[in-house]
């Protein structure tokens, strides 16, 4: 198979790759803007200036943050985007989402496959049990509560 021609950086490619970063453009359109055919040959060439323009560009960011923090009149909302959307998780907000069963225990699951296999009698008796159940919890399981 035929390679093509070897990639030289220059220092001006290298300028341009660190701004590209920097501004948060995706890797595989960095390619396309200094023409490499793909991400691992723009990462072999290009790692440090790909680190390093993310860095320079949340440190400045970070930088008004902190000033604009100080002063009472500044708008920080596009600040404060740019810092949750690009700041390595330190910036960003986290949401946590944890599910309990009853009581803070497990919750509980029942495969219901087997049921599509059962008669209509037997999917009746079922019924009438787990309404039983429901009643001795002291809750409807959504059927018909027994009275008595």
């Amino acid at each position: 198979m035929a390679r093509g021609k070897r990639h030289k950086p220059t220092e001006e490619l290298r300028q341009r790759v660190q701004t590209y970063a920097a501004l948060g453009i995706l890797q595989e359109d960095i390619c396309r803007l200094i023409g490499i055919n793909s991400i691992t040959t723009l990462g072999k060439y290009y790692r440090a200036e790909l680190d390093l323009g993310e860095v320079q560009a949340t440190a400045k960011v970070a930088e008004r943050v902190y000033n604009e923090a100080k002063n009472p009149k500044g708008n920080l909302a596009a600040a404060f985007f740019w810092l949750k959307t690009r700041g390595k998780g330190q910036w960003r907000e986290k949401t946590v989402v944890e599910l309990q069963g009853r009581n803070g225990g497990p919750i509980q699951s029942v495969d219901i496959s087997v049921l599509k296999d059962m008669t209509d009698e037997e999917l009746d008796a079922l019924r009438k049990a787990s309404d039983k159940l429901a009643a001795l919890a002291g809750r409807d399981s959504g059927g018909t509560t027994p009275q008595g």
